[in-house]
């Protein structure tokens, strides 16, 4: 036997390896692939504690690291944030801001996003002084395009 994996994972598996593009096994020990190939090979690798998962279906790709995801806008923004789109004007941008606030006194730090500059309020968006008066509480608002945040308020 060769060294023993932790885990075997057996299923149409792509490789990303143009001399071998498929696979129907792979090993896997401490973290890292050992063995990527057909059943037959794997085998050498099965030990008595070598956990073993088989997908009959569907395919099984490398992992992807996804960097760039805009997934707060689907869950907690929806929940927690004041929304700054579609707003013309500094004092509409304003308005909704202070009725957010009035609403949620229960938070510690306000967040909104949505916001893009409007000509009254400069090119760098809504600043801490144009905030204000609004509350004592930390403001944090985020652009349309969740790049750039207008104001960091303490």
């Amino acid at each position: 036997m060769k060294e023993q994996a932790s885990k075997i994972i057996y299923g149409n598996i792509y490789t990303v390896d143009k001399k071998q593009p498929k696979a129907a096994a792979l090993a896997i020990k401490d973290g890292k692939f050992v063995y990527v190939g057909d059943e037959a090979g794997v085998r050498d690798y099965i030990g008595d504690d070598t956990e073993e998962i088989r997908y009959d279906a569907g395919l099984i790709l490398p992992g992807f690291g996804e960097g760039h995801g805009h997934i707060t806008p689907g869950g907690t923004e929806a929940l927690f944030f004041v929304h700054l789109n579609p707003m013309g004007t500094l004092q509409e941008h304003l308005a909704v801001v202070k009725e957010f606030i009035g609403k949620h006194p229960e938070l510690d730090v306000i967040q909104g996003a949505g916001f893009v500059p409007t000509p009254d309020m400069g090119s760098n968006g809504p600043t801490a002084r144009l905030l204000d008066g609004l509350t004592d509480k930390p403001i944090v608002l985020a652009d349309i395009g969740h790049h750039s945040y207008g104001t960091l308020r303490n």
